[in-house]
């Protein structure tokens, strides 16, 4: 089963694609305000135009069917991909957010425009961040 997930955020549309073995193909385009028009190119990338299931999330993804919070997609994907996972900082266009799960999913989430206030929160719950890149 190939299952598509799409990312509306601020400034970008981001795109994976899962199957069974992990991620497949990834994307990423800069929007401009021009959502449809990224869905549109998206979907004509080879590499994209089949898949079994579908599901959009994000700052600007509106509401309606289909559409999944976004914190829960984070911990979802983050879950599926690294079984374990205890901690999770997601970054976007406009902020931060770390998110910190227990054996039953979420159990804090700490959210702000800037790292500072991220980092505050951590330190005083006895998570360490370390910035970098894989």
């Amino acid at each position: 089963m190939k299952r598509l997930g799409i990312d509306i955020g601020s400034l970008t549309l981001n795109a994976v694609l899962i199957s069974e073995s992990g991620i497949a193909e990834r994307a990423s385009f800069e929007h401009a305000g021009r959502i449809e028009s990224a869905v549109h190119a998206l979907l004509q990338r080879p590499e994209f135009s089949s898949f079994d299931t579908a599901g959009a999330t994000g700052s600007l993804a509106g509401t309606g069917k289909g559409i999944i919070d976004n914190t829960l997609a984070t911990i979802e994907g983050a879950r599926h991909l690294l079984p374990g996972c205890r901690n999770v900082i997601a970054m976007g266009g406009q902020g931060f957010s770390l998110i910190l799960l227990d054996d039953n999913g979420l159990q804090a989430q700490f959210a702000g425009a800037n790292g500072g206030y991220v980092a505050t929160r951590s330190t005083s719950n006895n998570c360490n961040i370390i910035f970098g890149h894989a």
